[in-house]
């Protein structure tokens, strides 16, 4: 009866004496004798209640000693485990391990530990490793392994000779699941309960053994690896991208220095050529008598020629790469509008935000820009008869508002759309750039024109092309651009 307990897990317990019946173990605490052990226990008890085999060791014994211990053991193919137990005892310490994982450790032969290890079993072959220390004088291991199966007969395994002892030189030797012959047996150095360890264990400790847990996935090999592929891929990205990004920003660099000469180029040469063909035609326009066809054709040719200037002059202004901030743009646009309406009875009105950003205005955007303005100005002149034009610019983030707002007329919008390219090509141009035209007008109200673009498109810093290095190594510093208001550029 009592081994039919054992062998199912059951407490330990001591027959009693006379009647043969089953007695509670032994308390949680015993007091032990002074002095030399006697050779036999004072206690009456039952080694064989616990489930255990014998003491065992390797072929030699010595002090500050470690053996290793090693047995295998299989569950059938198929095989339901419904409880499974595993008991282990040393003098005087132990680990133990169940297929590399470690379960636990002890380090009196007093306290023995109960594993339940049901959770952790599977069908196949397993593997038991123990790792024992010997402080001084005996030394010895006992452990027992039970296991129930739905399906058939249970699964004893005892500490006995089958017992592998395994060199100090074997590596992973707690996952190996075959011994090779080098591994000697084990050896009995004593029956569990016999001299000198003729005591029962003080306690039975019980410990539950669940399977291990998952690790967070970015715990798990697999996410590290996709991590660390993504990282070279990125920082591969990134050397790519800085190197695009220099070689584009070298050619920038050139590009602006030849728009720079270009500009000079113009400015220099067919600058001063019309400039003197002009003076040259004014001069000899008044040499001619008055109302004779010469001087007529000499007038339309200056004429002619003051036009071409002013186109050029835009032209420079347009290729010059140093002109390429926010607020050059904004201040030849408005010298451009006072001039342009110096010659008609239209008042101007110049309302320019102070905070505008020093920022670039690459040319595709200030050119279609200014182009949009040129024609909302014309259109004003030609068809509002109005007395006055206001100008304004202003930030409404996330954008850049440009203002063009007569007080004349106004039209019927739908209508000019219908008749006329102006207003196509206006807001066709301003979607060019990534910008829209908004127009606000009806009959007797006037009209508001208001050009909308993002300041994103103004992302790069304004400054000379080359950082100012030129401008330095000569001694010069870079001229600088003054915040255009109404008071610096006056109306007409």
């Amino acid at each position: 009866m009592a081994g039919c307990l054992a062998a199912h897990g059951a407490e330990p317990v001591v027959p009693a004496a006379g009647d043969g019946g089953p007695v509670p173990p032994p308390p949680a605490s015993v007091s032990r004798p002074k002095g030399r052990r006697p050779p036999k226990s004072e206690q009456a008890w039952s080694p064989e209640t616990w489930g255990v085999g014998a003491y065992i060791w390797s072929s030699t014994t010595a002090d500050k000693q470690t053996c290793r211990l090693w047995r295998s053991f299989d569950v059938p193919r198929g095989a339901t485990v419904t409880k499974a137990s595993l008991r282990v005892l040393a003098d005087n310490g132990f680990v133990v391990l169940l297929d590399g994982r470690e379960l636990g450790m002890g380090s009196d032969y007093y306290y023995m530990t109960k594993y339940d290890i049901g959770e952790v079993l599977s069908p196949g072959r397993h593997v038991i490793a123990i790792r024992a220390f010997n402080e001084s004088h005996q030394a010895g291991v006992v452990a027992g392994l039970h296991v129930d199966l739905a399906d058939g007969g249970p699964i004893v395994v005892v500490s006995d000779t089958a017992w592998r002892v395994v060199p100090e030189t074997e590596s992973g030797w707690e996952r190996r699941q075959d011994a090779p012959a080098a591994w000697g047996n084990a050896v009995e150095v004593a029956a569990f309960g016999a001299p000198p360890w003729i005591d029962p264990p003080l306690r039975l400790n019980e410990l539950v053994i669940h399977p291990p847990e998952q690790p967070a996935f970015w715990k798990q090999g697999w996410f590290q690896a996709a991590v660390a592929i993504g990282g070279g891929v990125a920082a591969l990205a990134s050397l790519v991208l800085a190197t695009r990004l220099v070689a584009e920003s070298r050619a920038r660099e050139l590009l602006d220095r030849e728009r720079a000469r270009i500009a000079r180029d113009i400015h220099d040469e067919m600058g001063a050529g019309l400039t003197q063909l002009v003076l040259e035609g004014e001069v000899a326009r008044t040499e001619l008598p008055a109302g004779s066809a010469a001087r007529v054709h000499l007038e339309s040719l200056c004429d002619r020629a003051r036009s071409l200037a002013g186109a050029m002059d835009e032209l420079v202004w347009a290729v010059n790469s140093q002109r390429d901030t926010l607020r050059d743009f904004v201040a030849y646009t408005s010298k451009y509008i006072r001039r342009f309406l110096e010659a008609t009875p239209i008042r101007c009105r110049l309302d320019v935000a102070d905070d505008l950003p020093d920022m670039a205005c690459d040319l595709p955007v200030r050119r279609n820009l200014l182009l949009a303005v040129k024609e909302a100005v014309n259109n004003a002149v030609k068809y509002s008869a109005a007395q006055q034009l206001c100008f304004r610019v202003e930030r409404r983030p996330p954008m850049l508002v440009v203002v063009v707002e007569d007080d004349g007329r106004g039209f019927d919008l739908d209508k000019a759309k219908a008749t006329g390219n102006g207003l196509a090509n206006l807001m066709a141009r301003m979607r060019d750039i990534g910008g829209a035209c908004r127009i606000t007008t009806a009959a007797g109200a006037g009209c508001r024109v208001e050009l909308e673009l993002p300041l994103a498109r103004f992302a790069r810093r304004a400054g000379p092309s080359d950082g100012g290095a030129d401008l330095l190594a000569n001694g010069r510093r870079a001229p600088t651009t003054a915040p255009v208001s109404p008071q610096e550029l006056p109306a007409s």
